[in-house]
C-alpha cells in the first residue's frame, strides 16, 4: 500500500492473491476469473486450465498480452519504463527448486552452463532451500565453478535483498 502501484498483475487465480491486491488499494488489478477471485479484480480473463490442453506458461502469457490491448479502464501505460543499467557486469539470480517438481523446469543446469560460457562477465547466483539441494550437485556437475552457490545458506530476508539486487531472476512457479 505505501508503494502506490497502480497495476497488479495475479497470475495464481488465487482468493488469497486477489484479496491481496484489493487490500494494498491497487487501482487496476488483472487476473484469471474464478468464482471467488473476480470480485477483486478489475480486469478478469477466463481461466482455461488443463482443459485448454496448453501450457501453464502460456496462458500467462495471454493474460500478460491483455495489457497490451489495453482493457476498458486500463491507462495507456500503466509501468514506468525501466532504467537500462550502465554496468557491464549483470546479477542473474536463478532459483531451479519448486514444492512440486512438476513446476520445476529441468534445464536449469545446461542453462547454468551456457549462460555463464556466453555471459563470462555476468554474476550468477542459484537460490533455493535444503530441499532444494538436488539442484547444486546437477549444476555442480555441468557449470562447476561458474556460479555462486547459496542453496540452502540465505534466511528469508537476506534471498529478498538478493532478490532485490539482481537484474534478472530466472524461477519456476514457486515462492522466489
Amino acid at each position: 500500500r505505501p508503494l502506490q502501484f497502480n497495476l497488479g498483475i495475479s497470475l495464481p487465480s488465487s482468493y488469497s492473491s486477489g484479496l491481496l491486491f484489493w487490500l494494498s488499494g491497487i487501482p487496476f488489478r488483472v487476473g484469471f476469473s474464478e468464482e471467488r477471485v473476480s470480485p477483486f479484480l478489475t480486469t478478469a480473463v477466463r481461466w482455461e486450465g488443463v482443459h485448454s490442453k496448453r501450457h501453464k506458461r502460456d496462458l500467462y502469457l495471454d493474460l500478460i498480452r491483455l495489457l497490451g490491448s489495453e482493457p476498458e479502464g486500463l491507462p495507456e501505460s500503466p509501468l514506468p519504463p525501466r532504467p537500462t543499467p550502465d554496468k557491464k557486469r549483470r546479477r542473474i539470480v536463478v532459483a531451479p527448486g519448486a514444492s512440486i517438481p512438476l513446476r520445476e523446469w529441468p534445464y536449469y543446469p545446461q542453462w547454468v552452463r551456457v549462460w555463464t560460457e556466453l555471459h563470462p562477465q555476468d554474476e550468477v547466483i542459484v537460490v533455493g532451500t535444503l530441499a532444494e539441494s538436488k539442484w547444486a550437485s546437477l549444476l555442480r556437475r555441468e557449470a562447476e565453478g561458474r556460479y555462486q552457490d547459496l542453496t540452502a545458506t540465505t534466511s528469508l530476508l537476506q534471498l529478498v535483498e538478493i532478490l532485490k539486487s539482481a537484474d534478472l531472476v530466472i524461477a519456476n512457479d514457486s515462492g522466489v
